[in-house]
């Protein structure tokens, strides 16, 4: 099924689930838009990890605003530079992880949701985007905050 296609039964299916959190795979900005103006409920988290307002990649991570606050986000380059735009070890393109630090506004409690775009294709890659991103998880939480650890 084409993504023109897929978005109507994307936007069906979050809006009568009982999802806090979802991250749309395989998107393009008219899609985004489109979750956008079908979701009013729901707010993306993605758009500053992107090189260029419509260019780039950026997993985006849309979560339930009647339930959880955006505290901060940021994004990991899964890179030797991982706090600046950059192409990683042998990725052709640049490749991040969504950070998105949330507060449940029911239990007050935090919850770091961590969004990689981890492809498999090369073979350094895969092993150091996951040792950078389980490393920033230990630097950034404790031991009694949730933590969530995604792919799209």
């Amino acid at each position: 099924m084409r993504g023109t296609e897929r978005k109507a039964d994307m936007a069906f299916f979050v809006s009568f689930a009982t999802s806090r959190f979802f991250l749309p795979a395989g998107r393009t900005d008219q899609q985004l838009r489109y979750l956008d103006g079908q979701l009013p409920a729901y707010r993306g988290s993605a758009w500053a990890g992107r090189t260029a307002p419509t260019k780039g990649s950026s997993p985006p991570v849309y979560f339930d605003t009647s339930r959880f606050t955006l505290v901060r986000q940021r994004h990991i380059w899964l890179s030797d530079t991982p706090d600046t735009v950059s192409i990683g070890w042998d990725a052709a393109l640049p490749r991040v992880c969504t950070y998105a630090l949330f507060r449940d506004k029911t239990s007050g409690k935090l919850v770091h949701l961590f969004n990689h775009a981890l492809r498999s294709h090369g073979r350094r890659r895969p092993g150091k985007s996951a040792i950078l991103i389980l490393d920033r998880i230990a630097e950034w939480t404790t031991d009694e905050e949730r933590v969530i650890l995604t792919a799209t």
